[in-house]
């Protein structure tokens, strides 16, 4: 069993976590390094997620006062 740390933004986002069946050999370097690529990405797509959010949001709402625009109306 090994767990990488999914970091967003330089903050912790969550874990990975991979184990393998008994009997099996242990996980080495490269499967590890294979594991924190795979974080890195969830992380990037998660950070997108959250970014096109946002976006969403601002498109929708005047950013002074948080009430509802035109578009929003349409």
């Amino acid at each position: 069993c090994v767990g990488v740390p999914v970091m967003l933004a330089g903050q912790s986002w969550g874990e990975l976590w991979a184990t393998r069946g008994p009997g099996e050999a242990p996980f080495d370097e490269r499967d590890v390094k294979f594991l924190q690529t795979v974080g890195r990405q969830v992380a990037a797509a998660a950070g997108r997620s959250e970014l096109y959010a946002r976006m969403a949001e601002l498109a929708f709402q005047d950013p002074l006062t948080g009430v509802a625009n035109r578009r929003a109306l349409d």
